[in-house]
Formats: structure tokens, sequence, C-alpha cells
């Protein structure tokens, strides 16, 4: 670190003043030192020297005082002046922020590491000796017992298996009621500081909770999978990188109420196509867009309720394709679509899908035919693909078994150069979110607790959070998991990013509820900026010195400084990082060596051969076409279901089928008799039935029919009749007669 200058005097950073004023005192108590050497020799040399008389006790005593004295004024002149040098203001007229130093990391492993419940476990002398506030006491304070506990290297072992490493002897305890704070951890890192090997490594090999990580490039799943799965984790993988070494995920396999349907759809748009204005046209399209997917899931839930395999993505959109016209007057039905929710709401009145789909019909013919074209043209490229169709034909993932008691493991695979697929894991978090927090809720109704709880903790560690698309509702997310058990670990490379993805001051809402900021290092320019504010200033002694013909002058001041510059946040070594709990001081402490990690022989960073290969344990060799195609609800089969199938929930009163399926299969069936025996060209053939059209009069017809009234002193308003009225499109005859002046709906 560089000196400045200020005015006439000269200002050090805090770490390079305090090592000048040390040696310093270490200097002044040697120069004292030699000073009183000096005296003390000078006074026997001078008595020895003298002709004819020796220095007599009492002088030999009085030179060794003298010489003690000379040394003591030295060295408590030294002190002095290093004390009044380096004092800060007991007012703190600058600032107070200090580093947490190496003598205060065992009073914050008693607060933060010793987990009570541990501590009577593994110590003998503790399990009747004291209750659990007495135990919680010892802990936190010691007595005579916290000496031993130090030294019991079982007993650390237990606890640092059961803590979240942060780094080089900063640990925090699993037990949030312990430490009274929450888990949710905030990680800054750029590229190469250690993102994976000092913080995720680290704690994956601790094996202490459930997981589920978000992994750019499968690096995690690689190189701890195995151990995990030794340890007896069920090991979940959604890879959406290499579809061949993914498990199988179907969305639509968790929808079971109606606020499952509102979930699904809104991470579905607002990440497969976002809108980065707000208001407007765009968001009435948005809107009326949610309705139609919604509608749609719903209506797929309804005709098969008990067919998982046709309860897929790829048949909502084979659902949508019906929908080839928007309706026109209400209750006439000019698509198979329309058709299919006409019947269902004429047999289940509360069905919630034929509820949506009046909603989206509100906006009108044209409004619903450009909706219809914008949703088949966004999500047509995602769900017609026979990758992801097989990818979604299933659930194979279970996420129900993370908030349960059994150990578990879910990694999320994502790639690192392109997004096209990443809306797939934020539906994932999106459902997994209301899961665990409905199996928390029935785990506190069963076991009559106070608050929702799942059994067994679930680590979130959302590594690239800025690829993981948009989490809805994550905001309102952070500020409850922790009484669920539930920790979520963000791992981004600067605050530009969280700034990007929550603007409008909404990412400060997410730093108040994390209890825990880690800075691994980089050189993003708002990132230390914002680390340099938050850990304060510090009050200093200012030299200040001036010199001229008449002599000079030294005098000292108070003055603030930033505890640590943004420049000195940037240059600080790649092997330190700083720490920031809630209602500590900032620690900087070494990275964790995962070297060090007691199961590090076991990972695949230290053995290849320990590696996990997930291409070998799911056995995923190619696209099952055939069960793709079993599994696929073709339009005539759509157009023909019997509605009298459909389920009606308890309390309503079902109504009968309107059997529109039969007559358009009869309607179908003559009408191709009819065009092979040529009875089109004529008039209408015999046996064939009526096809009705809608026409109305053309713009030409009714200005001449208007003027004609006119003429006549009529009334010149037209009767509805005349303006819109049904022909048969099969009787030749009659229809030419309309071909000038009628134009069709």
């Amino acid at each position: 670190m560089k000196r400045r200058f200020n005015g006439g005097g000269a200002m050090f950073s805090g770490r390079e003043r305090q090592s000048r004023l040390r040696r310093g005192l270490r200097v002044r108590i040697m120069l004292s030192l030699i000073i009183s050497l000096t005296v003390t020799g000078g006074a026997f040399w001078f008595f020895h020297m003298r002709e004819g008389a020796g220095p007599e006790a009492l002088s030999e005593i009085a030179i060794v005082l003298l010489g003690a004295a000379c040394f003591v004024m030295g060295v408590f002149g030294a002190v002095f002046s290093y004390r009044r040098q380096s004092r800060i203001r007991p007012d703190g007229e600058h600032g107070t922020s200090s580093i947490m130093t190496e003598k205060e990391l065992p009073e914050f492993q008693r607060h933060f590491f010793y987990d009570p419940v541990i501590v009577r476990r593994h110590v003998k002398g503790l399990r009747t000796e004291y209750d659990d506030m007495e135990l919680k006491t010892v802990c936190r304070k010691g007595y005579g017992q916290w000496a031993r506990m130090r030294k019991d290297k079982r007993l650390f072992r237990a606890c640092f298996l059961n803590s979240q490493i942060m780094g080089q002897g900063v640990y925090l305890s699993m037990n949030c009621k312990f430490i009274n704070r929450n888990l949710n951890t905030l990680t800054i890192g750029g590229s190469g500081q250690g993102k994976s090997y000092s913080e995720l490594l680290p704690n994956a090999l601790n094996a202490n909770c459930n997981y589920v990580f978000t992994d750019p490039s499968g690096e995690i799943l690689q190189k701890v999978g195995r151990f995990l799965r030794g340890k007896r984790y069920k090991i979940r993988v959604f890879n959406v990188e290499n579809f061949s070494n993914s498990q199988r995920y179907n969305p639509l396999a968790y929808v079971n109420t109606e606020k499952d349907y509102n979930t699904l759809v809104d991470a579905l748009n607002k990440n497969i196509k976002p809108d980065k204005k707000s208001g407007g046209p765009n968001e009435f399209f948005d809107d009326a867009k949610d309705s139609l997917i919604c509608a749609l899931v719903a209506l797929l839930k309804e005709l098969y309720p008990d067919e998982p395999e046709r309860q897929t993505l790829s048949n909502v959109m084979e659902l949508l394709r019906l929908a080839t016209q928007v309706p026109g007057k209400e209750g006439e039905v000019t698509s198979a679509l329309d058709a299919m929710f006409s019947d269902l709401r004429q047999v289940n009145p509360r069905s919630y899908a034929a509820r949506m789909w009046e909603n989206f019909r509100v906006g009108g013919p044209k409004v619903c035919n450009e909706v219809i074209i914008s949703a088949a043209a966004v999500f047509g490229r995602f769900f017609d693909t026979d990758e992801l169709a097989y990818l979604s034909s299933a659930d194979e993932l279970h996420l129900e078994e993370l908030a349960g008691e059994e150990k578990c493991a879910l990694f999320l695979v994502i790639p690192q150069s392109t997004a096209t697929y990443n809306f797939m894991v934020s539906m994932i978090y999106s459902q997994l979110f209301d899961i665990v927090m409905r199996k928390g809720k029935e785990w506190r109704d069963r076991h009559r607790l106070s608050d929702p709880q799942i059994p067994r903790h679930l680590s979130f560690w959302l590594d690239e959070f800025a690829n993981c698309g948009h989490i809805p509702n994550f905001l309102q997310l952070l500020s409850v998991v922790r009484k669920y058990n539930i920790s979520i670990n963000i791992i981004i490379q600067g605050m530009a990013q969280l700034k990007g993805m929550y603007p409008k001051d909404e990412w400060e809402s997410i730093l108040a509820n994390l209890d825990t900021m880690i800075y691994l290092g980089g050189m993003e320019p708002s990132t230390v900026k914002w680390l340099s504010e938050k850990l304060g200033k510090e009050t200093i002694r200012q030299i200040s010195s001036s010199s001229g013909r008449g002599g000079g002058s030294t005098s000292f001041s108070n003055t603030g400084r930033a505890l640590m510059t943004a420049d000195e946040i940037e240059k600080m070594s790649r092997a330190h990082e700083l720490i920031f709990i809630s209602g500590c001081k900032p620690i900087r402490t070494r990275k964790y060596n995962l070297k060090e990690h007691p199961n590090f022989k076991r990972c695949g960073e230290a053995d290849p051969a320990n590696n996990f290969d997930a291409g070998r344990y799911f056995h995923i060799d190619r696209i099952d076409y055939a069960a793709l195609e079993r599994a696929r609800i073709g339009r005539e089969e759509l157009e023909n279901y019997d509605f009298g199938r459909i389920r009606v929930k308890e309390g309503v009163k079902r109504g009968e089928p309107l059997k529109r399926a039969e007559k358009r299969t009869e309607e179908k069936v003559e009408r191709e008799a009819s065009d092979a025996a040529g009875g089109k060209a004529g008039g209408k053939p015999a046996g064939s039935i009526a096809r009705i059209s809608e026409v109305r009069l053309s713009e030409e017809e009714k200005r001449r029919r208007i003027a004609v009234r006119e003429r006549a002193g009529e009334d010149l308003n037209l009767d509805a009749e005349e303006l819109l009225f049904r022909v048969d499109l099969n009787n030749a005859q009659v229809f030419s007669g309309f071909r000038a002046d009628y134009e069709f709906v």
C-alpha cells in the first residue's frame, strides 16, 4: 500500500500505519535498552579508572538503579508515543469500523459454531450436568468447560460436519435457532475466484442436509455425485445441456390445484419470452396468453385425469392447434376447441378450464386470434421438438422427496453458453418451493408443531443465479423460507447481475433477507464501491508536519477514512475473502482449502476415479419414439372425445353432454361420401346434410339498399335478418344468388 500526502502532513492506510507504529515501538524499546546499558557501563568505567579509588557497594547499586531507570523511562516513553499516535477517539467521531482479528475468532465460534445439541451428544460430562439453557450458556460464555471443549477434536469434527462453511475458520452451525440468524447467503466472485472450489464443493462434502444445486456444465455432479450416492443419497439429475444424461421432468404432474395452474403458467410466460416493458399492449397480450395457456392445461387435466402420460406440454400444443378460428357471436361454435369447451361447460358448470376460456374470449375475435397465433409461435418452438417432448413426457424427479425425511440431492445442469431451455429450471424452482411449503404445513399439522417446517434441512445453491431464469415471487419466498427449515445461497459474479434482474431497488430487498455475504474477489466497479461503503469508516490519527527557516512543527489530528477503499478491495489477495455476518464485524480470512476437508479424498477433485458418470447411472441412450407416439393425442381423438367421462366436483350438478362430437363425425362421413359421388357439381345431393354458413351484406349492397329506401321514404335502418342470415352451401342454386351481394362471416 502506498503513502498518500494530504497538505503538509502524511496519512497512511490503516494496516500500513499500524505496522509502522509497531516497528517504531520496537525500535524505541531497543534504543532505551542500548542507552541504559551505555549509561551503566560508562558509570562503571568512570569509577574504575579513578586513581587509588574503587567503587563502593552503595555506588554500584546507584549505578544499576540509574541504568534501570533509564530503560524504564525509555520504554514508558515509547509506549506512550505508540498509544498516543494509534489511539482511536472513544467517541468515534469519524467511525469505529474494524476487521475481526484472529484473537476474536474463538469468541465467534462460541456464538455460531458449537451447537449445544451436538455438544451434549459428544461431551459426556455435560449430558446430565447441564440442561439446555445452561448448556447454551456454556457454549457461548465458556466458564470452566470452554477450554476443554476447544481441545476436543471429536467435538470439533462433529460440529464442523454439521455447519455451513464460509471460509477458513469461519463456520456457521446449521441450527438456525442457536445462531439466531438465517443461513441465506450471497456469494460474489468473478470467474476463477473459487466459487466452486471454496464454497460449493466443501459444503456438498459435509452431506448434512438435502441439496438442490444449479450446476453449470455439470462440474458439481461429476465431483460429488458418487460421494453423495455412497452416503445413501437419492441422486436426481435434470440436464438441459445434454438430454441423454438427464431424468425426465413433467411440470404438469405437479399441477393439482387452481393455484398450481397459475404458478406454472406464470413461470412459463416470464421465462420463455420475458417482457422487459411493463404496462401497455404487451402486458395486455401477456395476460391474455396466461388465460389461454391456463385454460388449455386445465382442459388437458380434466380430459385425462387418470392418464399422466397424456398430460404433457406437447399435448397442450395439440389442443392449441384446434383453435384454428376464434368464436364469433356468443354461443356459436366456429372452432373445434371452442366446441370442446362448450361441451365441457355443459357437463361441468364449475369447470376451471371453461371459466379460463371464457375469460380469454372476452377480448373479442380479432384479439383472441392474435393471441393464439402468438402463443403457437412462441411455445411451439420449444414443445414441438422431439427432445423436449420426451424430456417432459414423464416425471422421474419426484420433487416431493426433497421435503421428506430421506436423503436426496437434485442437480440442475444448465449450459454456460445459451439459456434456451433454462425456463424448465425456473419451473422446477417455482413448483419445488410450493411443494416444500405445502409439505412443511402438513408436517406441522401431523406433529403439532408451532411453525411449519420440513423434517430435513433443504439447502438451495443457485450458482450462476442470473442464468437460472425468473423465479416467480422470489422476494416473498426469500423472506419466509427460514421457518420452513430452508436456506437459499445465491452465487453471482457481481452486483450488476443482481441489479439487472431486480431493478428499482428490488435487489435491496433481497439483501435485506440475507444474513451472510461472502466476497471472493473481482473487478466489477459497482461491487467494490458498494463493498467499500458497506465496510464503513475508521477513525485514524493524522500526522501533519511543517518546516521552515525558523524551525519545524508537528501536529496530530483525528480523521476518518474508509476501512478498505475500492482499490484496496480490488487488490486484495486471491487467497483471501471478506465475510459479512449480520451483527458481527467484517471478517477477512483465507478461502477454505478443499484439500483440508475430511472427505476430500472421496470426491472427484482428489481422484478422477471418484467421478460420477450420469450416463451409466441413468442408462439413457436414445429417445423412445414409440412411447412418444403412444402418449400423443391426435386431432381426431380430441374432436370425438366422450364428455360423459368428465368428473364433476362433489356438490356440482352434472349436465348432459351435447353429443356434438357424434354430429361432427356424421357430417364428416356424409360430406366425404358426397364429394366422392361428385355431388358438388349440381344441386344438393341426396342423402347429404346441409352445410350451414353465415353470410352478411357486402358494403356495396348495403349502400345500394339504403339509397333505394331513401328514395321510397322508408326507414333507413336495415333489419338484423337482412344483414346476417344463414344459407346452405351445398345448395348451389340458392348460393349462387347470394354470391355477388353477400360475403362470408
